[in-house]
């Protein structure tokens, strides 16, 4: 039985499984996944995706 690869939504900050994101964003070089369009959407508008990426580091740095 192959293990679920869980990612972070860098928006929402939600858990989920990478095969299951309803969208993804390319961001100097490394793949962003979104639990839907909306947050997608809001990550590409942002100016300062940075703030996101933060955000989610020091989120799986205290775990699901």
């Amino acid at each position: 039985m192959e293990k679920k690869k869980i990612v972070q939504d860098p928006v929402c900050l939600m858990y989920i499984e990478r095969d299951k994101a309803l969208a993804t964003s390319i961001y100097k070089g490394t793949t962003y996944y979104f639990c839907s369009h909306m947050c997608k959407d809001r990550f590409d508008r942002e100016f300062d995706k940075e703030q996101f990426i933060r955000k989610m580091n020091e989120s799986m740095r205290q775990g699901p």
